[in-house]
């Protein structure tokens, strides 16, 4: 092996060592350190509380299914039918958690997108009861873009689920 290449493993190799050292004291040291514990803010409860609410919903909102084709206003009508309580239900239950006055223009924002996928699936479920197909895929683009900007909402306010 060339001298230079060499040097070059050497130095990689020291320096992984250290890293590995470093790590190793640095995970002693978090190990040892007492937690350190900060009073909960009305951000963070309203977090918690809103995230709580999404869970149960969300375990319930998977198991309606996705639908297997678009090109059905029975299974469009379908997939409404079933969605649709649920996503009222999580609306109706995040708006009784009143949010800090920090987070109210974000909030509601995030509730306007919601209200917005809400009102498009309603529109999916005339739609499809009215068998128009044309519309029913419409409503569903809506629903779809709006739901996408309500997630997109959530993440930014820190809601896990």
């Amino acid at each position: 092996m060339p001298r230079s290449t060499r040097s070059v493993v050497a130095t990689a190799t020291a320096t992984v060592v250290v890293a590995a050292a470093a790590a190793g004291a640095l995970a002693t040291a978090v190990r040892a350190a007492p937690a350190v514990v900060r009073p909960a803010t009305a951000e963070s409860v309203w977090l918690v509380r809103v995230s709580a609410i999404c869970h149960r919903y969300q375990r319930e909102l998977q198991k309606v299914p996705a639908p297997a084709t678009v090109s059905s206003t029975l299974v469009l009508g379908s997939l409404a039918a079933r969605a649709l309580p649920l996503l009222e239900g999580q609306a109706r239950e995040v708006r009784r958690v009143a949010p800090p006055a920090s987070l109210q223009a974000q909030v509601a924002a995030l509730l306007h997108d919601d209200d917005g996928a809400i009102l498009a699936l309603r529109s999916l479920r005339v739609a499809a009861k009215r068998e128009d197909l044309r519309a029913a895929q419409q409503a569903l683009v809506v629903f779809l873009a709006a739901q996408s900007a309500a997630r997109q909402r959530s993440l930014a306010l820190g809601i896990t689920c």
